[in-house]
């Protein structure tokens, strides 16, 4: 329901490291709000410094860090009122552009794809709108459009909801369907990740 969630259910390690070795000593939040916006701000630059000393990795805890802030400190009665699904695609759109400023090391390319996301472009040194013709438009639709859409889906009810309305008439042909796609799906996730160009692990930078 919100990026403090997020970061609770994600690289729990990492962030029970920084909670029991840096927040907590720093005070947590038991010293008033500003010294509890100033342990967060601390805790989330060294997170982002932590996975390399690259400004983007600088960036992107900064990022995080203003994010739960705000949900803490502004937003906390507004998310607890909104209905749950309007929170995850929220968080999830939030989520998105974070992994987009920890994937650029070189700025001017983060802010080219932001913008191209947003569906603008700068041209001149003016802000207009991306056409379909913009190169990094396009890049961002052709790699960011087709799977996520079929992901959303997928993780959805409809499709446990189809293979059930389905099943009694013919529980065989819907099995079988049903692995097929499964192989499918594991047979494509394995030539993307063997077509993409070489990617060492992230963590060797620390």
């Amino acid at each position: 329901r919100s990026i403090s969630e997020f970061w609770r259910r994600w690289h729990i390690s990492l962030g029970s490291f920084f909670r029991d070795y840096v927040y907590i000593p720093l005070g947590g939040n038991r010293k008033g709000a500003v010294r509890t916006i100033i342990n967060l701000l601390i805790v989330w630059s060294l997170t982002g410094f932590w996975h390399g000393a690259e400004w983007n990795f600088l960036l992107w805890g900064a990022y995080y860090g203003v994010l739960i802030i705000l949900e803490r400190f502004v937003l906390k009665n507004l998310i607890e009122k909104l209905p749950g699904f309007i929170c995850l695609i929220v968080t999830l759109i939030f989520v998105i552009f974070g992994w987009v400023i920890f994937y650029y090391t070189d700025l001017s390319q983060l802010g080219s794809h932001i913008l191209a996301m947003l569906g603008l472009s700068l041209e001149g040194g003016r802000l207009v709108a991306a056409g379909f013709t913009d190169p990094v438009t396009m890049a961002v639709i052709r790699k960011y459009t087709v799977l996520p859409l079929i992901a959303i889906i997928a993780c959805t009810p409809i499709v446990p909801s189809f293979g059930k309305i389905f099943k009694n008439k013919d529980g065989l042909i819907v099995n079988f369907v049903g692995n097929v796609f499964y192989i499918a799906a594991i047979i494509l996730s394995l030539l993307f990740i063997i077509g993409q160009s070489y990617n060492p692990f992230i963590y060797f930078r620390f």
